[in-house]
């Protein structure tokens, strides 16, 4: 009922839906900045309230968040421009200024909570690939943001097996393009007990405030094939933690009751370093023999895969920490570990070679910290105060590994070296434990 050129007083309680800005506006007319808030009333009538003034604006930053309840009154009603309107919106608009009355309210006063329709996280292989969904979930773990070069890869010249091959030099006239990329993962869940993967980058990946049990409304997140299913996050993608939104304090509640009872299902594939695999998480895919790893084309070319396999370690070769290694290759020199003689790991980081299967049937992995400080058992700094000071209970940490049995995601990719005076390239399987969890013996 509120009209352009409404003069009488009036006021209205709205529940905030959507709060945008400030952004940037310039026209012929001059420039500046813009705060737009959109609202819902009790017949769930949409419409958009935008702020010009400074003043006003800030108000409004500091004292009002989506999902509250406001009432408004001594507001300007305008139309609203064609190419402004969104489905289900009003084609009218409140002119908000510093005279204007906007007060947050303790009662609902008949408008509902706000309702979106959403996916359960269990529903979602059932999607299209690059389908936009919307889905309210809770925060079951969170990695660290990752910084990486991004560049072309070259791609192997072979075509199956997972056997080393090469390829001629790259023109040594060619450049690859390299971009600096950060990435953060986050694992989300919901009542069914599925989890899924969802990426964010860059900026709103280092801005990303949430935590493990924070409720979390995604809109327009996009499913992607990686790691055989995950959600990115895009430009259009909106991330709204502890949204005052229908059944979102229940799946708190829920979440809070129920995230160490039992077993929750991953959906995605392709655990990093810097997000491990959530411990009380069944893996997406079941574990491949070696028998089927050997003849599994998986990495080769341009592709970078990731699979699980349950097996017991039999050999450890890695670069400690420390730079004296001598004396720790004499403490273990009767065990099936190897410490190299070039030192290249930096200080408080293993990388660690494991030899996993059995003598006729091995695989070669690598792990890096903070994979390798778990199957350890300890962080190098500890480990090497033990080698320096308890010899006994330092052999008896590197002893506790061998034979032990894992459930490690790997991730497979080709690398590319060149030997010394040769034309070519080698073309080589590197397997990368991004995630491991120990298993009993009759597991």
């Amino acid at each position: 009922r509120l009209q352009p050129g409404l003069k009488l007083f009036w006021e209205v309680y709205v529940r905030v839906w959507e709060i945008v800005g400030p952004t940037a506006w310039s026209n012929n007319k001059g420039s500046g900045k813009r705060l737009e808030v959109y609202m819902k009333d009790a017949e769930n009538n949409l419409m958009k309230a935008i702020v010009f003034e400074a003043a006003k604006m800030q108000d409004v930053l500091d004292n009002i968040r989506e999902g509250d309840i406001l009432r408004v009154s001594n507001v300007e009603i305008l139309p609203l421009k064609q190419h402004f309107l969104r489905e289900g919106m009003l084609p009218y608009e409140m002119r908000w200024t510093s005279s204007s009355v906007t007060e947050v309210e303790l009662q609902s006063h008949g408008v509902p909570e706000i309702d979106i329709p959403t996916t359960s996280v269990d529903q979602i292989p059932n999607a299209e690939m690059r389908s936009r969904i919307n889905l309210l979930a809770v925060i079951f773990s969170m990695g660290q943001i990752t910084e990486f070069v991004k560049k072309q890869r070259v791609a192997s010249t072979a075509t199956t097996g997972r056997v080393a091959s090469s390829s001629k030099a790259p023109d040594s006239g060619s450049k690859q393009e390299k971009s600096t990329q950060k990435r953060l993962e986050v694992n989300i869940t919901c009542r069914s007990k599925h989890i899924i993967r969802m990426t964010l980058w860059d900026a709103r990946a280092t801005s990303f405030k949430g935590r493990t049990g924070q409720v979390i409304l995604v809109t327009d997140a996009v499913v992607v094939p990686h790691g055989g299913i995950s959600l990115n996050a895009y430009a259009n993608t909106v991330i709204k933690l502890d949204p005052k939104v229908k059944d979102a304090k229940e799946l708190k509640v829920w979440f809070r009751e129920n995230v160490n009872n039992g077993k929750f299902f991953h959906l995605s594939a392709g655990y990093s370093a810097t997000t491990p695999q959530p411990a009380n998480a069944i893996p997406r895919t079941a574990p491949l023999t070696l028998e089927h790893l050997d003849s599994s084309p998986k990495g080769v070319g341009a592709k970078v895969e990731s699979f699980n396999i349950e097996e017991r370690i039999i050999q450890v070769d890695y670069d400690f920490w420390n730079r004296n290694v001598e004396k720790l290759k004499e403490v273990v020199k009767t065990l099936n570990i190897v410490i190299n003689r070039k030192e290249k790991s930096i200080g408080g980081i293993y990388r660690m070679h494991l030899t996993l299967g059995t003598n006729t049937k091995p695989i070669r992995v690598t792990a890096f910290s903070p994979v390798a400080d778990l199957l350890v058992g300890e962080p190098p700094e500890e480990l090497v105060k033990y080698r320096d000071h308890m010899e006994g209970q330092f052999q008896e940490y590197l002893k506790k590994m061998l034979k032990t049995k894992w459930r490690f995601t790997i991730q497979a990719r080709t690398s590319q070296w060149q030997p010394a005076g040769s034309i070519e390239y080698i073309n080589h399987i590197d397997n990368h434990i991004t995630g491991a969890v120990q298993l009993d013996d009759d597991d």
